[in-house]
């Protein structure tokens, strides 16, 4: 079997990319990211866990003692994709820096700063509410 519809797609992707050119792509990530960061540092509760002098569109942060599954959750019902990893994920580096997990937000090109701001704010309710409800 040959999957014809997804090379299709992905060519049309990468066209789309090379039009709205690559370089564009990169600072606005690097300017998403970097907002986001910035908003999830602001949240009580909350540690962002990216290292590096040249970071990606992905963000790394804690929850913890919540776990990270709960707030995936939390945000799954309210239409907001983030993904989390154990210390199995990245055994080495997390084991170095006392993880347990993290929960991975990732940002694109096509986001707004309006969305992050939302994504933002539903983490810091989920914290609250966590705390005046522990299990």
């Amino acid at each position: 079997e040959f999957n014809v519809a997804a090379v299709i797609a992905f060519g049309v992707a990468v066209e789309y990319a090379l039009q709205v050119g690559i370089d564009r792509i990169w600072v606005r990530i690097q300017h998403l990211a970097g907002l986001l960061r910035q908003k999830l540092r602001a949240i009580d509760g909350v540690t962002v866990c990216d290292k590096g002098s040249v970071q990606c569109g992905i963000i790394s942060f804690s929850v913890a003692p919540v776990p990270a599954a709960d707030l995936q959750a939390f945000l799954h019902a309210q239409k907001v994709n983030i993904t989390h990893s154990g210390a199995h994920s990245t055994m080495l580096d997390m084991h170095a820096r006392g993880l347990k997990e993290v929960c991975r937000a990732s940002v694109h090109y096509y986001n707004t700063e309006q969305e992050l701001e939302h994504v933002a704010g539903l983490v810091a309710q989920f914290l609250k509410d966590a705390a005046s409800h522990p299990k």
